[in-house]
């Protein structure tokens, strides 16, 4: 056995190495996550390989990814992709969420198993059902771009949402940059860009928050969205228009149906000009409060 980490705190983390020692996974993997760190003892990465490697080999499945990233990026020992991939697919394999999305970078750059972005979206897809959080703002790139999918705009939105919605300063960039997209698919009719963008109005993701466009948006998913296979329909935007009804002030209700009904002359001009003689919607200004 190579030499035990020199000890910056005697008694607790004596007790951790003899626990280590003695074949403890949990002790084997706290001891190389201290020996990666320098929490407690020296920092040392080949021994926070060793231990971890240990705790692996018993099955432990945080320190089988945790190996996976020492090996990817020559931590303790040289750069060995392949070994890399084969740890991160062991942790994978025990619902290790960050695990799979440590796969789906290996498969984007092409480091341990082939360059392969339809299997990179597979594994990014587990981990954000797995719950990790970064997973989401990758999928919305691969939708926005259509790597390794369709390109689909409305998709990566529905991405950066929940990405941004966790914080995400990038997501909330990547909505922004989405805006303009979406708006025009909302106003042919897409539900769910109508969805999306009522949820950014809504919480200022990526756009300045802004409660009386919330109000268009919703109104207009549920007057003017196009039902389509891949819509759930429009009970959500009923329900949603009913509690903004509720809670909004009576000026803002206003200025909301002054947008939506400003909507409704874009989408009648952008149909002028696609199709001439393409009559505008009856009651383009008409609509007003009940």
């Amino acid at each position: 056995m190579s030499e035990i980490p020199r000890i910056a705190q005697a008694e607790p983390v004596s007790h951790l190495i003899a626990m280590a020692q003695a074949g403890d996974a949990d002790a084997q993997f706290d001891l190389a996550e201290r020996c990666r760190t320098g929490d407690g003892v020296e920092e040392n990465a080949k021994e926070a390989l060793r231990w971890y490697r240990a705790a692996a080999d018993t099955g432990h499945a945080s320190a089988q990814n945790n190996l996976g990233s020492m090996y990817l990026h020559g931590i303790g020992a040289p750069v060995a992709f392949v070994e890399a991939v084969r740890w991160y697919r062991a942790a994978a394999a025990q619902g290790i969420a960050v695990a799979d999305y440590n796969i789906a970078i290996c498969y984007q750059n092409g480091e341990g198993v082939p360059h392969d972005d339809a299997l990179a979206v597979q594994h990014l897809w587990r981990a954000s059902l797995g719950g990790y959080d970064e997973a989401d703002l990758d999928l919305g790139v691969a939708y926005r771009f259509g790597r390794g999918v369709a390109a689909s705009v409305e998709e990566a939105a529905l991405h950066f949402i929940d990405a941004a919605e966790r914080g995400s300063i990038a997501a909330m960039g990547n909505l922004c940059d989405c805006g303009e997209e979406l708006e025009s698919l909302a106003l042919e009719g897409s539900l769910t860009a109508a969805h999306c963008l009522a949820t950014m109005y809504a919480s200022g993701l990526g756009v300045a928050k802004d409660r009386a466009l919330e109000y268009a948006w919703v109104r207009w998913g549920l007057r003017e969205g196009v039902l389509s296979q891949d819509d759930d329909g429009r009970g959500n935007f009923e329900g949603w228009l009913t509690l903004l009804r509720a809670e909004l002030p009576r000026e803002q209700q206003r200025r909301g149906l002054r947008e939506f009904n400003r909507l409704r002359e874009a989408r009648d001009l952008l149909r002028r000009i696609s199709a001439p003689g393409n009559a505008p919607s009856k009651g383009v200004s008409g609509e007003r409060l009940p």
